[in-house]
């Protein structure tokens, strides 16, 4: 099964016949397909979200940011360049967006695991690329603080909520024209 990322832009409007009506934004997937139906599946989340910490492993490219046992995301790059820092993840499985790195729910940690460096670093864009799919986040430090930067980012925080299930038995599909 495939899974769209839903875009925290969804809009809710009521009309004056008290209907409320949602428009929801999706990133299609990185090779187009025809759809001819789409299932929206129900999320049970079980416990409270708990905030969990990965380190860069040494080969970058293959650290994995599990937020649930459902989704997560991979670290595709990551580039140091002066006085920035630019993430790219790619998504994988079901994420919710109200608990996810896009939404807030991310930081850096030194090497020692320690958040105090974030006190440095200021989140300057957390967005989609919405041709690709990616998760894109950007960081900068002031150019007196990059000794204190460079060579500390030794992983992120994030928020992890390990016991979310689909709930497929009381999906919905709708049919595409």
């Amino acid at each position: 099964m495939n899974y769209y990322t839903v875009l925290n832009e969804s809009v809710t409007v009521s009309g004056p016949d008290d209907i409320s009506r949602n428009s929801f934004e999706f990133i299609a997937p990185k090779s187009p397909v025809m759809l001819k139906e789409l299932e929206l599946v129900p999320v049970f989340k079980y416990e409270a979200p708990v905030e969990q910490t990965v380190m860069l492993e040494e080969d970058i490219i293959s650290t994995d940011i599990k937020l649930s046992k459902i989704g997560g995301y991979k670290i595709e790059d990551m580039d140091i360049d002066g006085n920035e820092i630019k993430i790219i993840l790619n998504p994988y499985g079901a994420i919710l967006q109200y608990r996810s790195i896009i939404n807030g729910s991310f930081g850096f940690v030194d090497k020692e695991g320690s958040k105090n460096i974030n006190k440095y670093i200021s989140i300057k864009e957390v967005r989609y690329d919405k041709t690709n799919g990616n998760a894109v986040i950007t960081g900068a430090w002031d150019e007196k603080d990059a000794g204190k930067i460079l060579e500390q980012i030794g992983g992120f925080w994030y928020v992890n909520m390990q016991d979310m299930e689909l709930n497929e038995k009381e999906a919905i599909k709708i049919q595409l024209k």
